[in-house]
C-alpha cells in the first residue's frame, strides 16, 4: 500500500475540524513540514529553539497582549460606550 503524504495545511484543516485549538493544530502542521524538510532529528532539535528565538520580537510579544486588552474591554461591557462615544464624536467629521 503506498504511504499518502499530507501537506502541512491539510493536517491543519483536519485538526480543526476535530476541534483541536488553532494552536495546537498549527504547531502539528508545523513539526510535521519540518520533519518533511528535514528529517526527525533536526526537526526535534529545532522544536524546542524556535519558540524561545521568536519570542523577543516585539510585535509578537504585544498584539497578543492587546488583543486581552481588547477581550476584557469586550466582556467589562466599555466597548459598546466606547464606540458610541467615537460615533457620536466623528459625525461631525467631514468625509
Amino acid at each position: 500500500m503506498a504511504n499518502k503524504r499530507h501537506k502541512p495545511e491539510e493536517v491543519v484543516q483536519n485538526l480543526r475540524q476535530v476541534d483541536v485549538l488553532v494552536a495546537f493544530a498549527a504547531a502539528i502542521g508545523g513539526l510535521l513540514g519540518l520533519v518533511e524538510l528535514l528529517g526527525g532529528g533536526p526537526a526535534a532539535g529545532l522544536v524546542g529553539t524556535i519558540p524561545h528565538y521568536k519570542s523577543p520580537t516585539y510585535a509578537l510579544s504585544i498584539l497578543p497582549m492587546l488583543i486581552f486588552i481588547g477581550f476584557l474591554a469586550y466582556h467589562a461591557g466599555m466597548t459598546g460606550a466606547l464606540f458610541d462615544a467615537a460615533r457620536k464624536w466623528a459625525v461631525g467629521l467631514p468625509s
